[in-house]
């Protein structure tokens, strides 16, 4: 196909080719050149074909050129598609591996960040759990100071009662001394009254 290519481009352009007819042993041939670099083409012909100019040959060759072309057309753009998708491929694989490493350091961030909450938990409850332990003693210390406060209001009650009976059983006492003290204040103004009567009753007599 590429030798039928190059001899129908050959065949559009006859002014910059070479042809020649060689005769040897009772037969034709046919060399040509493609261009510069080219390789050369030897045919055995007929001695009454020539071969540029019969037009069913050209036309296959410039048909078998044409369908050439298209072959390779199509594998350009299959080849095109082909690098397309490579490259559509890697970026795909590219952007898997950044998912996967930014999903990679997000879930060691997110397994730091609830480590540090299982920490800050766990330092609360024990917090916590001093709090109620303070809260329990000093309810406890409340309990025994109000028994102690309640005990010491109910002692000085009924020490005051004791109190009162010893100064209800003074002041009587007091009321006692006060009458008899009061019974011997008369008793030794008589005897004193009685002693000037006795004393003044000899006097008047010696006078008479």
């Amino acid at each position: 196909l590429a030798l039928l290519n190059e001899m129908a481009v050959g065949g559009r352009h006859l002014g910059s080719t070479s042809s020649s007819v060689v005769d040897g042993g009772g037969s034709t041939g046919v060399s040509r050149s493609f261009g510069a670099g080219s390789p050369t083409l030897v045919l055995p012909l007929p001695s009454s074909l020539v071969f540029e100019e019969d037009p069913m040959v050209r036309n296959g060759i410039e048909e078998c050129g044409e369908v050439w072309r298209k072959v390779q057309a199509e594998a350009e753009v299959k080849s095109e598609l082909q690098a397309r998708l490579l490259g559509e491929l890697r970026q795909i694989q590219e952007r898997s591996q950044r998912q996967y490493q930014e999903s990679s350091s997000l879930m060691q961030r997110l397994m730091a960040a609830k480590q540090t909450l299982a920490e800050r938990l766990r330092d609360a409850t024990e917090a916590n759990e001093d709090l109620r332990n303070c809260i329990s003693a000093e309810s406890q210390g409340n309990d025994l100071l109000r028994t102690q406060i309640s005990d010491g209001v109910k002692g000085m009650f009924a020490r005051c009662a004791e109190i009162s009976d010893e100064i209800a059983v003074v002041s009587g006492t007091q009321n006692c001394l006060v009458e008899e003290l009061k019974a011997a204040s008369e008793s030794q103004s008589r005897l004193q009254s009685e002693l000037q009567k006795e004393r003044g009753a000899p006097r008047g007599a010696a006078t008479h």
